[in-house]
């Protein structure tokens, strides 16, 4: 008896995803735009732990430099492991979710986006690690472009995607299934998207310019309340070496025009900033019970010439010189200033500078 011919084996529907590689087009895969709004949602969901514990780390270093101590072995270590512990978090974040059963990080899926290698298939776990780590290549090539061939090619494809031969294509697209025949319109939650990076990036620009400005500011008064408070810059007191030129009594008047001074005054902000971390470092070791340290230090500062370190524990001095190049006012060049330590946080000031030439008090 003959077996019934069972017939021809069924075809998959037309226009379905083949056994062979994706086709080309815009309708398939998913372009530049889609995918950086994609990455940007992505981005900010690992960016909340990370700010978190950095955050905190940050906090832990700036408490111990307003204690007079350096970061310390524990600080450091954690810094690293935190770096470490960012680096491993992104991986597994985008590798799981990339061969995961959706095939998509969180902010691929919003987007109606999902991975898969050039036949359409889901990847499994190594090829997303590949994919992963190719972005480091992909990031290094000058100008994004190894980001913006997403735009360019005709699957699509990134750099790192053509390095793992894997696709990002919208989530209709699958293995015996019909293609999509219209690219899905891009959501209005997708350029919203686009536009947060450079929202933040003039953000972080303006705030980091208003905290600058805050920390000066802070910086100039605290200076200024000292010297009333605390005499920080008191000259008054004997006994404070002889500074080669250097009156006991600063000189209220340079004689200088009020732009010159203003343009000194500004100089020499940064230079009595530099100062005043030397001493709170000096501080710390004298108070701790160690010694005054002697010696020369030097400064990428244009207006220091030297910094020298001094003096008989446990009145430590420190001596700026500032420079003789024509690039700093006549009035400021080969200039001194000298701090001697008095115990106690408190600092007493000379200079051979006249007084309306400085920007903290100094007489």
């Amino acid at each position: 008896m003959q077996a019934a011919n069972p017939g021809p084996a069924p075809s998959a529907p037309a226009g379905a995803v083949a056994s062979g590689q994706l086709p080309e087009g815009g309708i398939v895969h998913a372009g530049f735009w889609r995918r950086f709004a994609a990455y940007t949602l992505d981005s900010f969901i690992l960016m909340v732990p990370m700010l978190l514990i950095f955050g905190l780390l940050v906090y832990m270093s700036f408490r111990a430099a307003m204690s007079g101590e350096g970061p310390g072995g524990l600080i450091i270590l954690l810094y690293f492991l935190a770096y470490i512990g960012a680096i491993v978090g992104s991986w597994l974040y985008f590798a799981k979710f990339e061969s995961g059963a959706n095939q998509a990080t969180p902010g691929k899926r919003i987007m109606g986006l999902k991975v898969t290698d050039i036949s359409g298939e889901r990847i499994r776990f190594g090829r997303a690690t590949g994919r992963f780590f190719g972005k480091i290549v992909t990031g290094i090539i000058p100008f994004g472009i190894g980001w913006m061939l997403a735009g360019w090619t005709g699957r699509k494809q990134a750099l790192h995607d053509m390095m793992a031969s894997t696709c990002v294509v919208f989530r209709e697209v699958s293995p015996g299934k019909p293609l999509p025949t219209a690219r899905p319109p891009m959501p209005w939650y997708g350029w919203v998207l686009n536009g947060l990076p450079i929202l933040c990036m003039v953000i972080m620009m303006a705030s980091y310019t208003w905290l600058i400005g805050s920390i000066i500011g802070a910086a100039s008064t605290q200076m200024q309340d000292s010297s009333m408070s605390s005499g920080l810059p008191d000259m008054s007191g004997s006994g404070m070496p002889d500074m080669g030129g250097m009156s006991d009594s600063t000189s209220m008047n340079s004689g200088v025009d009020a732009q010159e001074q203003e343009t000194v005054r500004n100089g020499l902000t940064p230079v009595f900033m530099e100062a005043s971390m030397m001493q709170s470092e000096i501080a710390g070791v004298v108070d701790g019970g160690g010694e005054c340290p002697t010696e020369e230090r030097s400064s990428s500062n244009a207006w220091i010439e030297s910094i020298q370190l001094g003096g008989v524990t446990p009145e430590c001095t420190l001596t700026v010189r500032l420079s003789s190049s024509s690039d700093i006012p006549f009035a400021a060049r080969i200039e001194r200033i000298e701090w001697s330590y008095q115990g106690g946080g408190s600092w007493r000031c000379q200079s051979s500078m006249s007084q309306d030439l400085l920007p903290f008090s100094c007489n």
